[in-house]
């Protein structure tokens, strides 16, 4: 996939944001802030608390807890993933149709905003995009731009939204036999050192490791889409040796982490890195745990 097929920067965003010089005709953009902070290490989570003191402009909130994610029950993950209903519902809340342009954002860091952006995507809103950077890249543009809606937009909403159809599926526990499983925690929850969020430690047996971090440069900045071919290609090359968890090019790993949040941050490398569509296990290893033994 090209860049522009997932992500809007925010030059091009800020071109479109309604100004004085906007036709009220134009169909503008729905932005939703999806900032979140998962319950870690005794601190409860925190949400709406980032969007109350400070959001773009005419942007509204989506909570991961509450609107972003299914009923609990006693075997189900930390995060059970929305079903097209619950989207739909926010979507008639806010008056958007499948055919309306929409924006996501978080800290720049994608994984709350990826989610949003990829249930919205399967429940057949394809003219989704993620806002590259997030709330930081929206401050530091209007920092260097302290003036903004004093020219009339050189860029088309149209050619920004374009529909896309993501090449993405999610996968149910029990689909997960004979697949190669991509756990996108950090290593050391991966390896099961330690354990800050779910009751026990540990990963899905046979699974890969490729931290979902690792996407971002020491300047936190999502790699650009040169960077993420060799990623996915040095790790199908180094697992085929390893026939239990072997990887084929003609097979698409199944994405996980802890709930269905971080590992759309690989899905979205890999889209960008490969040819191949893309699977989600979205129950996660805290939905696996519950079957262990």
């Amino acid at each position: 996939m090209k860049w522009q097929d997932i992500f809007i920067e925010v030059q091009d965003l800020m071109q479109i944001l309604p100004t004085s010089e906007l036709s009220s005709k134009q169909v503008m953009p729905t932005l939703f802030d999806c900032r979140f902070q998962l319950a870690m290490n005794q601190q409860p989570a925190k949400g709406v608390e980032f969007y109350q003191s400070h959001h773009i402009p005419g942007a509204f909130y989506l909570d991961l807890e509450k609107e972003l994610s299914g009923p609990i029950d006693n075997t189900s993950s930390r995060h059970p993933w929305p079903s097209d209903a619950q989207i739909e519902d926010i979507a008639q809340q806010y008056q958007i149709k499948q055919d309306s342009p929409i924006v996501f954002y978080d800290n720049g860091k994608l994984a709350f905003a990826g989610r949003a952006w990829l249930a919205f995507q399967l429940a057949g809103y394809h003219r989704c995009r993620l806002l590259n950077g997030g709330i930081d890249a929206y401050d530091n543009y209007l920092l260097k731009n302290p003036t903004i809606g004093s020219s009339s937009p050189t860029v088309d909403i149209d050619d920004l939204f374009y529909s896309v159809n993501l090449p993405v599926e999610l996968v149910s526990r029990t689909e997960l036999d004979k697949r190669t499983l991509v756990d996108a925690r950090e290593d050391f929850r991966f390896r099961g050192e330690k354990e800050p969020i779910d009751p026990v430690a540990g990963t899905i047996p046979d699974a890969l490791n490729a931290p979902w971090l690792e996407n971002f440069n020491d300047n936190g900045q999502f790699h650009s889409q040169s960077w993420h071919q060799p990623r996915w290609s040095n790790l199908i090359t180094s697992s085929q040796s390893d026939k239990s968890a072997g990887i084929s090019n003609s097979t698409s790993p199944v994405h996980f982490c802890g709930s269905g949040v971080t590992a759309i941050v690989n899905i979205i490398s890999a889209l960008l890195g490969t040819d191949s569509g893309q699977k989600l296990y979205p129950g996660g290893w805290s939905e696996y745990l519950h079957f262990t033994k």
